[in-house]
């Protein structure tokens, strides 16, 4: 801890610790953000699933499933080899239930609801009392219904009731739990940011369903990916590195400049190209059974139906048709200029998007090879493009099957999230700057490299330093004498 004082005349006496400025690494922030990435990339797995197989509508009403809450569906109607769809589309549900409370949970642990006794007290009555009518109401539930006085369908209106309870209960426990709260602001509204998100990811789905809304089936399967990328960059910055990493000089982070930029430009394409392979995965005359539309609108590759350039007119387009009929066996269906242009743009896109990735690692082998934090997530950016092109072929040439484009999918979400965290990573190391708090010393010479910050935020100082038991002379106001300024790193 560092205290200082002022025990000179015309002085203020001040004393300030200076744990209470600089931020702590907060084990449980991290721990609960990484939880939260975890439980997104099987989500976005199970709805490439959906997608793959065409079950986006196998449960047709939203939130209930069949009528029942979702979370007391029998398992005899979604588990088993007559489920069919419904068991794609129902674990959807649940995998974005549990992302939902792990972002609830996140957002708790940022703010801290219970850092005072006061709340504490009363978070911890209302999981007790709203656990006690979950209970109540499902023993009472069971007993009247076995005594033949209700039918089964009112149990189903009671199962909401019931999970309305407890799932209180869930969050009120939880929001007990968190006593600290994280001390940078942009955390905070970091956390309720991708709260929100999550929700409006999960509104999505349900009025995609509600309203068979192909827009927002589109806009659903391409926001749900932002929010995989989202939550890996909030474990980034909730991380111990991103706290104490050390800020370079500045010659190396004009050197590193360059890299963040690239970075940028591989977001904005990876971006891109998650657009375009949603758009195909969504296309209208797509058919789940045979894989029409835009994902076989070019069944061969390298080439376009023979050619280096894709269909360009009319002609072009029926001489493609007449192979996709006449070469094929089975015969594939006829295709619409559009179609073969949306993949034609989507491969092309694929290989700028590879070029990209390989220059920006040439880029850091060259500049910042010792910085193993850009090196290591550039390699692995680079084992996902290459991953991600091998599915895209294969894909095409096996004519793309349910397993194969699922995995396509998710290997892209896994992309966009390695070049969010590259990024990340590189605006922290070349980019944003601690804010300095400077504290003026009196009456001894320190030099400001001997003070060293340890993790927690504590001081400590040279031997030779004339300082006793860590107190040191603090000016608040104008110096009347010879100063020396110690600055610190601290950020928001």
């Amino acid at each position: 801890m560092f205290h200082g004082c002022i025990d000179c005349c015309n002085s203020v006496r001040y004393e300030t610790n200076i744990s209470d400025f600089a931020p702590t690494y907060h084990r449980s922030l991290h721990l609960s953000c990484i939880a939260l990435t975890l439980s997104v990339f099987p989500l976005i797995w199970m709805g490439g699933l959906v997608t793959s197989h065409g079950a986006g509508m196998s449960v047709p009403d939203w939130p209930n499933s069949f009528g029942y809450n979702m979370f007391a569906l029998p398992f005899s109607q979604w588990v088993g080899k007559y489920a069919g769809g419904v068991f794609y589309e129902h674990a959807h549900r649940l995998l974005g239930s549990l992302a939902g409370l792990l972002a609830v949970t996140v957002a708790f642990i940022a703010w801290g609801p219970a850092t005072r006794h006061f709340w504490q007290r009363m978070l911890g009555n209302a999981a007790i009392i709203t656990t006690t009518l979950g209970a109540g109401t499902t023993a009472a539930t069971i007993g009247i219904y076995k005594l033949g006085l209700i039918p089964y369908e009112t149990t189903k209106l009671a199962t909401h009731f019931v999970s309305g309870f407890f799932s209180l209960a869930i969050v009120f426990a939880i929001a007990w739990r968190c006593r600290s709260a994280d001390r940078r602001l942009g955390v905070k509204i970091a956390s309720l940011v991708l709260l929100i998100a999550i929700i409006l990811q999960g509104l999505m789905g349900g009025f995609r369903v509600t309203e068979v809304s192909l827009l927002l089936a589109k806009l659903h399967g391409g926001f749900g990916q932002l929010v995989f990328a989202g939550a890996g960059v909030m474990s980034v910055i909730s991380s111990r590195w991103w706290i104490e990493t050390e800020t370079p000089g500045q010659n190396e982070r004009r050197r590193g400049r360059l890299v963040v930029i690239g970075s940028i430009v591989v977001v904005g394409m990876v971006m891109t190209q998650l657009t375009l392979g949603a758009l195909m995965r969504h296309d209208p005359t797509r058919n789940a059974l045979t894989g029409n539309g835009a994902g076989l609108a070019i069944p061969d590759w390298p080439s376009h139906y023979g050619n280096v350039m894709p269909p360009l007119s009319q002609a072009d387009l029926t001489r493609a048709n007449q192979i996709r009929i006449f070469n094929y066996d089975p015969p594939l269906p006829m295709v619409t200029l559009g179609q073969i242009h949306l993949h034609a743009a989507h491969r092309a896109g694929a290989y700028l998007t590879t070029a990209l990735a390989i220059g920006l690692l040439f880029l850091v082998v060259k500049r910042l090879r010792h910085d193993p934090a850009i090196l290591w997530t550039t390699l692995g950016l680079i084992a996902l493009v290459a991953t991600q092109v091998t599915l895209g072929v294969l894909t095409v040439l096996w004519r793309k099957p349910a397993d194969i484009a699922t995995a396509h999918q998710a290997t892209g979400a896994l992309l966009l999230l390695s070049s969010f965290v590259l990024m990340t990573v590189a605006l922290r190391r070349f980019v944003f700057v601690p804010r300095r708090i400077e504290l003026t010393v009196r009456n001894f010479v320190l030099e400001p490299a001997a003070v060293h910050q340890s993790s927690s935020g504590d001081l400590s100082f040279p031997t030779s330093a004339s300082v006793g038991a860590g107190t040191l002379l603090i000016e608040k106001g104008q110096a009347k004498s010879p100063t020396r300024k110690v600055e610190l790193g601290v950020f928001d």
